[in-house]
């Protein structure tokens, strides 16, 4: 048997519909996690009222605090992964429900491939009575010829502690705590791909408008890609080039930090990385630039930066194109 002790970090956020079936399906694993750790972020239905009667009904596992005040989500996992301590840290959501193999699998994955340090596996994708539509996160994403590889969602990741420690804390700036977490794993190649689905991610009236990875219907190329371009126009301005430089700058203060550390183990990659971060960053502060500029000499000015070869650090000719179309 494992000796890991396995903890579960989970978000909640007026999440009463769902979060009792939800903690009850963590608590029937075959194998049981030591602790559930449950953050509320100021709730303002009957969130808090369950969790603290769910707590009273399992004190030795549940251990749950609410906010003062709503921080959104990043900060709320921010709190809830700082307080686990476990081996193995498990992402949750309010509003899935697990299978009962789940921690089991993701444990002997985990002891089989001790190289990885942070963990994603695929999910059903269900509707609100937890029908299963035939399709999986990973199948989706096969479907429009992108690799799994790629991909990121927070409620099929675990993590390591020894990991997680130097990835928190979390910037609340930051767009999503899973991104960021998934962002280092990458760089380091410490990420192990798990393509069994162990949850069902169940799709409402509440989530619905999530990225089209998510449909419960099949996807083809074209349909993602028009897909992508529609989202894109919906967006606040300031979620495309501005957003990535925000993020990246934060990225980039952690690189920074990761570089102080005499103990960090993957210094041969750290200055290539710290190199590469910081073109792309002059990159998207240049066509940050341009972009507020007058539309004649905006398309000037992406064009001149094209030909100097300033693309080179980003998608090359697609951000080019991207720009001159008013979708970055």
């Amino acid at each position: 048997m494992d000796k890991l002790k396995i903890s579960v970090a989970l978000a909640v956020y007026n999440g009463s519909k769902f979060i009792k079936e939800q903690v009850l399906s963590i608590l029937e694993q075959s194998r049981c996690p030591d602790e559930l750790i449950i953050v509320d972020d100021c709730s303002s239905d009957d969130s808090w009222q369950i969790i603290k009667e769910l707590e009273d009904q399992f004190p030795e596992i549940i251990h749950s605090t609410k906010n003062q005040s709503n921080i959104g989500y990043v900060g709320t996992f921010n709190i809830a992964l700082s307080k686990a301590t476990g081996d193995l840290i498990f992402l949750s959501d309010q509003d899935d429900f697990w299978y009962s193999n789940k921690i089991e699998e993701v444990v002997k994955f985990s002891n089989l491939n001790p190289q990885y340090s942070v963990i994603q596996h695929d999910v059903d994708l269900v509707d609100e009575r937890l029908v299963k539509s035939g399709f999986t996160f990973f199948g989706q994403i096969e479907s429009v010829n992108t690799s799994i590889e790629s991909a990121v969602l927070g409620c099929g990741m675990v993590i390591r502690k020894t990991f997680l420690q130097k990835c928190l804390p979390i910037p609340s700036e930051f767009i999503a705590h899973d991104i960021w977490i998934n962002e280092f794993a990458e760089q380091f190649d410490l990420k192990g791909i798990l393509p069994l689905a162990l949850i069902a991610y169940r799709r409402h009236q509440a989530n619905e408008s999530g990225h089209v990875l998510f449909s419960q219907k099949k996807l083809s190329p074209i349909e993602f890609k028009l897909n992508y371009y529609v989202e894109i126009f919906k967006r606040d301005k300031k979620s495309t080039l501005e957003r990535r430089l925000i993020d990246r700058k934060l990225t980039q203060t952690r690189y920074v930090e990761f570089s102080k550390d005499p103990n960090f183990e993957f210094d041969s990659l750290l200055s290539r990385k710290l190199t590469e971060i910081q073109a792309e960053i002059e990159c998207l502060e240049m066509r940050s630039s341009i972009k507020k500029k007058s539309f004649i000499l905006k398309i000037l000015g992406f064009s001149q930066f094209a030909i100097q070869g300033g693309y080179k650090n980003s998608l090359g000719i697609k951000s080019y194109l991207r720009d001159l179309s008013g979708l970055s």
